[in-house]
């Protein structure tokens, strides 16, 4: 997969996350399980990334992917840690995540494409610690290290980066969020 595509994930993993926490704090009270359930999620979602039709919103066909986990999950601890569910539960609790969806505004091919011009788009400063961050997963003090700059400089530019891209995408989406 090209940088772009891997900072284009990255950005939409990060676009999807708090939904997707939110979904996973909906099956259990204990934290890390929720982060584990999360980690999985998305760890399948980067492997299977072959697989997702564009045509489909991103968050629908992710969640789909995280009631899978969320059942596996239940079936290796037993249950322990997490709330009563079944599949007829998830289906209902989809239904509720996907009222919030825009139709038409979450598309993966239409943020895909905004994300990669807005990568491009971007001065090499930005470029560098965004690729570094999320091309390479590294923090801000591994990237700064990298960089040669002090940390605060490194999260300036990061969240800076971040703006700029945020800003690009919803203005090639239209979006005014």
């Amino acid at each position: 997969m090209a940088i772009e595509d891997k900072q284009a994930f990255g950005a939409i993993v990060r676009q999807n996350a708090d939904m997707l926490h939110a979904f996973f704090r909906a099956l259990t009270n204990d934290v890390q399980l929720a982060d584990a359930m999360f980690h999985d999620t998305f760890v399948t979602a980067w492997r299977k990334f072959n697989t997702y039709d564009p045509e489909r919103q991103f968050g629908t066909w992710v969640r789909q992917i995280a009631m899978r986990v969320a059942m596996d999950m239940k079936r290796k601890t037993g249950g322990r840690g997490m709330l009563y569910f079944d599949q007829e539960s998830l289906a209902l609790l989809e239904i509720q995540f996907a009222k919030g969806v825009k139709p038409g505004k979450d598309r993966w091919g239409d943020r895909l494409g905004a994300a990669k011009q807005c990568v491009e788009a971007l001065p090499k400063t930005a470029v560098d610690v965004v690729s570094l961050y999320y091309s390479k997963n590294y923090n801000a003090r591994e990237i700064a290290i990298r960089l040669g700059l002090d940390l605060e400089t490194t999260k300036k530019r990061l969240q800076n980066s971040r703006k700029l891209l945020y800003d690009c995408i919803n203005a090639k989406l239209g979006s005014t969020s």
